[in-house]
Protein backbone atom coordinates (compact mmCIF):
# COMPACT_ATOMS: atom_id res chain seq x y z
CA UNK A 1 0.00 0.00 0.00
CA UNK A 2 2.78 2.43 0.92
CA UNK A 3 4.63 1.61 -2.29
CA UNK A 4 1.52 2.41 -4.34
CA UNK A 5 1.07 5.80 -2.65
CA UNK A 6 4.76 6.61 -3.12
CA UNK A 7 4.59 5.70 -6.80
CA UNK A 8 1.49 7.88 -7.32
CA UNK A 9 3.19 10.87 -5.64
CA UNK A 10 6.35 10.40 -7.72
CA UNK A 11 4.33 10.23 -10.94
CA UNK A 12 2.49 13.44 -9.97
CA UNK A 13 5.78 15.30 -9.36
CA UNK A 14 7.16 14.11 -12.71
CA UNK A 15 4.04 15.27 -14.53
CA UNK A 16 4.32 18.74 -12.91
CA UNK A 17 8.02 19.03 -13.87
CA UNK A 18 7.30 18.03 -17.46
CA UNK A 19 4.46 20.53 -17.65
CA UNK A 20 6.68 23.37 -16.35
CA UNK A 21 9.47 22.43 -18.77
CA UNK A 22 7.11 22.43 -21.73
CA UNK A 23 5.59 25.86 -21.03
CA UNK A 24 9.01 27.52 -20.58
CA UNK A 25 9.92 29.72 -23.64
CA UNK A 26 12.62 28.10 -25.74
CA UNK A 27 12.11 24.65 -24.15
CA UNK A 28 12.48 21.45 -26.11
CA UNK A 29 8.72 20.81 -25.95
CA UNK A 30 7.82 24.27 -27.24
CA UNK A 31 10.48 24.00 -29.96
CA UNK A 32 9.24 20.58 -30.98
CA UNK A 33 5.64 21.75 -30.97
CA UNK A 34 6.53 24.83 -33.01
CA UNK A 35 8.55 22.76 -35.45
CA UNK A 36 5.72 20.27 -35.82
CA UNK A 37 3.28 23.10 -36.42
CA UNK A 38 5.53 24.64 -39.07
CA UNK A 39 5.94 21.28 -40.78
CA UNK A 40 2.19 20.77 -40.97
CA UNK A 41 1.62 24.32 -42.19
CA UNK A 42 4.30 24.26 -44.88
CA UNK A 43 6.88 21.51 -45.07
CA UNK A 44 9.07 23.61 -47.40
CA UNK A 45 9.25 26.71 -45.12
CA UNK A 46 12.69 27.45 -43.64
CA UNK A 47 13.23 29.99 -40.88
CA UNK A 48 14.50 33.18 -42.52
CA UNK A 49 14.31 36.90 -41.90
CA UNK A 50 16.30 40.08 -41.43
CA UNK A 51 17.01 42.71 -38.83
CA UNK A 52 14.61 45.63 -39.11
CA UNK A 53 15.14 49.32 -38.49
CA UNK A 54 13.78 51.14 -35.50
CA UNK A 55 14.58 53.26 -32.46
CA UNK A 56 14.64 50.37 -29.95
CA UNK A 57 18.15 49.39 -30.95
CA UNK A 58 19.90 49.74 -27.65
CA UNK A 59 18.57 49.41 -24.14
CA UNK A 60 20.28 50.16 -20.89
CA UNK A 61 21.76 46.75 -20.11
CA UNK A 62 21.14 44.73 -23.25
CA UNK A 63 20.92 45.08 -27.01
CA UNK A 64 17.49 44.53 -28.57
CA UNK A 65 16.88 44.98 -32.29
CA UNK A 66 13.61 44.62 -34.27
CA UNK A 67 13.25 41.66 -36.63
CA UNK A 68 11.16 40.71 -39.63
CA UNK A 69 10.98 36.91 -39.69
CA UNK A 70 9.03 33.86 -40.74
CA UNK A 71 9.46 30.28 -39.65
CA UNK A 72 11.06 31.09 -36.28
CA UNK A 73 9.51 31.32 -32.82
CA UNK A 74 10.19 32.81 -29.43
CA UNK A 75 13.18 31.39 -27.58
CA UNK A 76 15.06 30.21 -30.67
CA UNK A 77 18.69 31.12 -31.33
CA UNK A 78 19.65 32.67 -34.65
CA UNK A 79 22.81 33.99 -36.29
CA UNK A 80 23.08 37.35 -38.04
CA UNK A 81 24.95 37.35 -41.36
CA UNK A 82 26.45 40.31 -43.17
CA UNK A 83 26.47 40.68 -46.95
CA UNK A 84 29.56 38.53 -47.18
CA UNK A 85 27.76 35.72 -45.27
CA UNK A 86 30.01 36.25 -42.24
CA UNK A 87 28.46 35.80 -38.80
CA UNK A 88 28.47 39.14 -36.99
CA UNK A 89 26.12 38.39 -34.09
CA UNK A 90 24.13 35.67 -32.32
CA UNK A 91 20.61 36.53 -31.13
CA UNK A 92 17.73 34.98 -29.19
CA UNK A 93 14.15 35.74 -30.20
CA UNK A 94 12.20 37.25 -27.31
CA UNK A 95 8.86 39.02 -26.85
CA UNK A 96 8.73 42.77 -26.43
CA UNK A 97 6.61 42.18 -23.31
CA UNK A 98 4.33 39.51 -21.90
CA UNK A 99 1.18 40.91 -23.49
CA UNK A 100 2.66 41.37 -26.97
CA UNK A 101 3.08 38.84 -29.74
CA UNK A 102 5.79 40.93 -31.41
CA UNK A 103 9.27 39.41 -31.37
CA UNK A 104 12.58 41.19 -30.95
CA UNK A 105 16.13 39.88 -31.26
CA UNK A 106 18.25 40.02 -28.11
CA UNK A 107 21.93 40.12 -29.11
CA UNK A 108 23.89 37.60 -27.06
CA UNK A 109 27.22 37.78 -28.89
CA UNK A 110 28.40 40.76 -30.93
CA UNK A 111 26.84 43.60 -28.93
CA UNK A 112 29.55 45.94 -30.22
CA UNK A 113 27.83 45.69 -33.62
CA UNK A 114 24.37 46.47 -32.22
CA UNK A 115 23.76 49.76 -34.01
CA UNK A 116 24.98 48.46 -37.38
CA UNK A 117 22.87 45.28 -37.76
CA UNK A 118 19.92 46.86 -39.53
CA UNK A 119 19.19 45.12 -42.85
CA UNK A 120 21.34 42.06 -42.16
CA UNK A 121 19.85 38.59 -42.69
CA UNK A 122 19.21 36.14 -39.86
CA UNK A 123 18.75 32.38 -39.90
CA UNK A 124 18.29 29.70 -37.24
CA UNK A 125 21.41 28.59 -35.42
CA UNK A 126 21.74 24.82 -35.32
CA UNK A 127 21.92 23.28 -31.87
CA UNK A 128 25.23 21.62 -32.72
CA UNK A 129 26.96 24.94 -33.32
CA UNK A 130 25.09 27.06 -30.76
CA UNK A 131 27.17 26.01 -27.74
CA UNK A 132 30.53 26.48 -29.46
CA UNK A 133 29.45 29.79 -30.98
CA UNK A 134 28.31 31.19 -27.64
CA UNK A 135 31.49 30.01 -25.95
CA UNK A 136 33.98 31.32 -28.48
CA UNK A 137 32.15 34.45 -29.55
CA UNK A 138 31.32 35.59 -33.02
CA UNK A 139 33.66 36.27 -35.89
CA UNK A 140 35.05 39.78 -36.25
CA UNK A 141 34.04 40.72 -39.77
CA UNK A 142 35.12 44.35 -39.74
CA UNK A 143 38.89 44.13 -40.00
CA UNK A 144 39.82 47.20 -42.05
CA UNK A 145 39.06 50.91 -41.77
CA UNK A 146 39.71 54.08 -43.74
CA UNK A 147 39.08 57.62 -42.53
CA UNK A 148 39.69 61.19 -43.64
CA UNK A 149 39.94 64.16 -41.31
CA UNK A 150 40.54 67.88 -40.96
CA UNK A 151 43.70 68.38 -38.92
CA UNK A 152 45.34 71.19 -36.98
CA UNK A 153 49.03 71.04 -36.01
CA UNK A 154 50.50 73.28 -33.33
CA UNK A 155 54.27 73.20 -33.75
CA UNK A 156 57.13 74.63 -31.74
CA UNK A 157 60.57 74.69 -33.36
CA UNK A 158 62.85 76.68 -31.05
CA UNK A 159 66.39 76.81 -32.38
CA UNK A 160 65.55 75.88 -35.96
CA UNK A 161 65.28 79.52 -37.06
CA UNK A 162 69.01 80.20 -36.96
CA UNK A 163 68.74 83.81 -38.11
CA UNK A 164 66.45 84.48 -35.14
CA UNK A 165 63.84 86.19 -37.32
CA UNK A 166 61.40 83.29 -37.42
CA UNK A 167 58.91 82.72 -34.63
CA UNK A 168 59.55 79.38 -32.88
CA UNK A 169 55.86 78.46 -32.81
CA UNK A 170 53.22 78.33 -35.54
CA UNK A 171 50.02 76.60 -36.58
CA UNK A 172 49.33 74.45 -39.62
CA UNK A 173 46.00 73.29 -41.02
CA UNK A 174 45.28 70.61 -43.59
CA UNK A 175 43.85 67.15 -44.08
CA UNK A 176 44.83 63.64 -43.07
CA UNK A 177 44.08 60.01 -43.89
CA UNK A 178 44.23 56.94 -41.66
CA UNK A 179 43.98 53.33 -42.77
CA UNK A 180 44.33 50.13 -40.78
CA UNK A 181 43.76 46.42 -41.28
CA UNK A 182 43.86 43.22 -39.22
CA UNK A 183 44.43 39.76 -40.66
CA UNK A 184 43.35 37.03 -40.96
CA UNK A 185 39.64 37.90 -40.90
CA UNK A 186 38.99 35.04 -38.47
CA UNK A 187 41.42 35.51 -35.52
CA UNK A 188 43.67 32.62 -34.57
CA UNK A 189 42.87 31.07 -31.22
CA UNK A 190 45.72 30.98 -28.69
CA UNK A 191 44.78 30.11 -25.12
CA UNK A 192 42.27 32.63 -23.80
CA UNK A 193 43.05 35.14 -26.54
CA UNK A 194 42.55 35.60 -30.26
CA UNK A 195 45.55 36.72 -32.32
CA UNK A 196 45.74 38.78 -35.50
CA UNK A 197 48.38 40.56 -37.49
CA UNK A 198 47.91 44.31 -37.94
CA UNK A 199 49.06 47.07 -40.24
CA UNK A 200 48.39 50.79 -40.46
CA UNK A 201 49.31 53.97 -42.27
CA UNK A 202 48.80 57.62 -41.33
CA UNK A 203 49.22 60.47 -43.83
CA UNK A 204 48.87 64.24 -43.40
CA UNK A 205 49.41 67.30 -45.54
CA UNK A 206 49.28 70.76 -43.98
CA UNK A 207 50.38 74.34 -44.51
CA UNK A 208 51.08 77.33 -42.26
CA UNK A 209 47.96 79.28 -41.38
CA UNK A 210 48.38 82.19 -40.93
CA UNK A 211 51.72 83.03 -42.59
CA UNK A 212 54.70 83.78 -40.33
CA UNK A 213 56.05 87.29 -40.10
CA UNK A 214 59.80 87.80 -40.42
CA UNK A 215 60.72 90.75 -38.22
CA UNK A 216 63.94 92.79 -38.19
CA UNK A 217 64.51 95.81 -35.99
CA UNK A 218 60.85 95.95 -35.09
CA UNK A 219 59.63 95.90 -38.69
CA UNK A 220 58.01 93.13 -40.71
CA UNK A 221 60.30 92.66 -43.69
CA UNK A 222 58.63 89.57 -45.11
CA UNK A 223 56.59 86.42 -44.50
CA UNK A 224 57.32 82.73 -44.55
CA UNK A 225 55.01 79.78 -45.24
CA UNK A 226 55.69 76.15 -44.34
CA UNK A 227 54.14 73.20 -46.19
CA UNK A 228 54.57 69.86 -44.42
CA UNK A 229 53.92 66.31 -45.54
CA UNK A 230 54.17 63.44 -43.06
CA UNK A 231 53.37 59.76 -43.16
CA UNK A 232 53.91 56.70 -41.02
CA UNK A 233 53.78 52.95 -41.72
CA UNK A 234 53.58 50.40 -38.95
CA UNK A 235 52.93 46.70 -38.48
CA UNK A 236 52.56 44.36 -35.54
CA UNK A 237 50.45 41.77 -33.76
CA UNK A 238 47.20 42.17 -31.85
CA UNK A 239 45.78 40.05 -29.00
CA UNK A 240 42.02 40.25 -28.41
CA UNK A 241 39.76 38.88 -25.72
CA UNK A 242 37.15 36.36 -26.89
CA UNK A 243 34.43 39.02 -27.10
CA UNK A 244 36.78 41.46 -28.91
CA UNK A 245 36.00 44.23 -26.42
CA UNK A 246 39.63 44.58 -25.30
CA UNK A 247 42.81 44.36 -27.34
CA UNK A 248 46.53 44.99 -27.02
CA UNK A 249 48.79 45.63 -30.00
CA UNK A 250 52.57 45.86 -30.25
CA UNK A 251 54.88 46.19 -33.22
CA UNK A 252 57.32 48.24 -35.25
CA UNK A 253 57.05 51.71 -36.71
CA UNK A 254 58.53 50.69 -40.05
CA UNK A 255 58.90 54.22 -41.41
CA UNK A 256 58.13 57.63 -39.99
CA UNK A 257 58.77 60.42 -42.48
CA UNK A 258 58.44 64.21 -42.37
CA UNK A 259 59.23 66.70 -45.13
CA UNK A 260 58.77 70.43 -44.61
CA UNK A 261 59.49 73.14 -47.18
CA UNK A 262 58.97 76.88 -46.92
CA UNK A 263 58.60 79.84 -49.21
CA UNK A 264 59.55 83.46 -48.50
CA UNK A 265 57.57 86.50 -49.55
CA UNK A 266 59.10 89.98 -49.55
CA UNK A 267 57.34 92.85 -47.84
CA UNK A 268 58.95 95.41 -50.20
CA UNK A 269 61.03 95.55 -53.34
CA UNK A 270 64.40 95.18 -51.62
CA UNK A 271 65.60 91.69 -52.56
CA UNK A 272 68.44 91.70 -50.03
CA UNK A 273 66.18 92.59 -47.09
CA UNK A 274 65.63 88.94 -46.13
CA UNK A 275 68.25 86.69 -44.66
CA UNK A 276 67.97 82.98 -45.50
CA UNK A 277 65.88 81.03 -42.99
CA UNK A 278 65.25 77.34 -42.50
CA UNK A 279 63.59 76.44 -45.77
CA UNK A 280 63.68 72.66 -45.70
CA UNK A 281 63.52 70.03 -43.02
CA UNK A 282 63.51 66.32 -43.80
CA UNK A 283 63.36 63.49 -41.31
CA UNK A 284 63.02 59.73 -41.30
CA UNK A 285 63.00 57.16 -38.55
CA UNK A 286 61.73 53.88 -37.15
CA UNK A 287 60.88 52.59 -33.70
CA UNK A 288 58.60 50.56 -31.45
CA UNK A 289 54.94 51.19 -30.66
CA UNK A 290 52.24 49.79 -28.39
CA UNK A 291 48.49 50.31 -28.39
CA UNK A 292 45.79 49.51 -25.84
CA UNK A 293 42.18 49.57 -27.01
CA UNK A 294 38.75 48.83 -25.61
CA UNK A 295 35.10 49.01 -26.59
CA UNK A 296 33.32 51.69 -24.57
CA UNK A 297 29.59 51.22 -24.00
CA UNK A 298 27.96 49.29 -26.81
CA UNK A 299 30.26 49.99 -29.75
CA UNK A 300 32.46 53.11 -29.36
CA UNK A 301 36.18 52.32 -29.59
CA UNK A 302 38.90 54.05 -27.60
CA UNK A 303 42.61 53.38 -28.06
CA UNK A 304 45.76 54.80 -26.45
CA UNK A 305 49.09 54.45 -28.22
CA UNK A 306 52.71 55.32 -27.60
CA UNK A 307 55.96 54.96 -29.53
CA UNK A 308 59.70 55.44 -29.13
CA UNK A 309 61.98 56.37 -32.03
CA UNK A 310 65.02 54.11 -32.17
CA UNK A 311 66.65 55.40 -35.34
CA UNK A 312 65.75 58.99 -36.22
CA UNK A 313 67.59 61.27 -38.61
CA UNK A 314 66.80 64.88 -39.60
CA UNK A 315 68.48 67.02 -42.22
CA UNK A 316 68.41 70.68 -43.28
CA UNK A 317 70.30 72.52 -46.05
CA UNK A 318 73.47 74.46 -45.23
CA UNK A 319 72.52 77.96 -44.09
CA UNK A 320 74.48 81.11 -44.78
CA UNK A 321 73.58 83.43 -41.92
CA UNK A 322 76.63 85.18 -40.53
CA UNK A 323 77.26 84.08 -36.95
CA UNK A 324 74.92 81.10 -37.08
CA UNK A 325 76.03 79.22 -40.20
CA UNK A 326 75.80 75.45 -39.69
CA UNK A 327 78.68 73.19 -40.67
CA UNK A 328 76.62 70.06 -41.28
CA UNK A 329 73.29 69.19 -42.87
CA UNK A 330 72.53 66.51 -40.30
CA UNK A 331 70.88 67.16 -36.97
CA UNK A 332 71.93 65.05 -34.02
CA UNK A 333 69.09 63.44 -32.07
CA UNK A 334 69.35 63.83 -28.31
CA UNK A 335 67.52 61.11 -26.41
CA UNK A 336 64.71 59.03 -27.82
CA UNK A 337 61.93 60.73 -29.80
CA UNK A 338 58.57 60.29 -28.07
CA UNK A 339 55.19 59.85 -29.76
CA UNK A 340 51.74 59.42 -28.17
CA UNK A 341 48.17 59.35 -29.41
CA UNK A 342 44.51 58.99 -28.46
CA UNK A 343 41.92 57.73 -30.90
CA UNK A 344 38.15 57.65 -30.39
CA UNK A 345 35.67 56.54 -33.01
CA UNK A 346 31.93 56.17 -32.60
CA UNK A 347 29.82 54.24 -35.16
CA UNK A 348 27.00 56.33 -36.57
CA UNK A 349 25.47 54.05 -39.21
CA UNK A 350 26.43 50.48 -40.07
CA UNK A 351 30.15 50.62 -40.94
CA UNK A 352 30.41 54.43 -40.88
CA UNK A 353 31.89 56.17 -37.85
CA UNK A 354 32.99 59.58 -36.58
CA UNK A 355 36.59 59.84 -35.39
CA UNK A 356 38.56 62.10 -33.05
CA UNK A 357 42.36 62.02 -32.70
CA UNK A 358 44.96 63.70 -30.52
CA UNK A 359 48.64 63.12 -31.34
CA UNK A 360 51.83 64.39 -29.72
CA UNK A 361 55.46 64.21 -30.85
CA UNK A 362 58.67 65.50 -29.28
CA UNK A 363 62.11 65.22 -30.88
CA UNK A 364 65.13 66.97 -29.35
CA UNK A 365 67.85 67.98 -31.83
CA UNK A 366 71.18 69.79 -32.03
CA UNK A 367 73.03 71.26 -35.01
CA UNK A 368 76.78 72.14 -35.07
CA UNK A 369 77.68 75.75 -35.94
CA UNK A 370 80.85 77.39 -37.31
CA UNK A 371 81.64 78.96 -33.96
CA UNK A 372 82.14 75.49 -32.39
CA UNK A 373 78.80 75.69 -30.64
CA UNK A 374 75.64 73.65 -30.96
CA UNK A 375 72.27 75.09 -31.86
CA UNK A 376 69.84 73.39 -29.47
CA UNK A 377 66.44 72.80 -31.01
CA UNK A 378 63.44 70.53 -30.87
CA UNK A 379 60.37 69.60 -32.84
CA UNK A 380 57.30 69.57 -30.61
CA UNK A 381 54.01 68.90 -32.36
CA UNK A 382 50.49 68.65 -30.96
CA UNK A 383 47.87 67.56 -33.50
CA UNK A 384 44.10 67.46 -33.41
CA UNK A 385 41.93 65.91 -36.11
CA UNK A 386 38.21 65.38 -36.57
CA UNK A 387 36.81 63.27 -39.36
CA UNK A 388 34.75 60.33 -40.54
CA UNK A 389 35.53 56.86 -41.82
CA UNK A 390 34.18 53.48 -42.80
CA UNK A 391 34.94 50.08 -41.32
CA UNK A 392 34.56 46.97 -43.46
Amino acid sequence: MELTVLWQRTASVLRICLWIACITPGSLCSMASAQSGRSKKNSDTVGVGKIGSGSRNVQKKTCLVPVKIRGMNEGELAEVLDRGQNRVAIVRLVRVNRNSSRLMAQVLVGEENCSSLSGYAIRPLSSSSAASALASGTQISEVASLSGAFIVHQLSLPGLALNKFLSPGYTQRGFGLRASAAFPRQPMRFGKFNLQGSAGVVFSSSATSPALDIVKEGKVIGTQNFATTAYQFRGGARALTSDARLWTEVGLVLLDSLASKSTLAKAGTNVDALFPAVRELNGQGFGLYAEQGLVVGQNARLSLSGALGLGTKYKTPVLEDGEATNTSENFKTEGLPIFAGINLNVPVWRGAYAELNFDYANVKLSLPLVNDQLSKSQIEKLSFSLGAGYRF
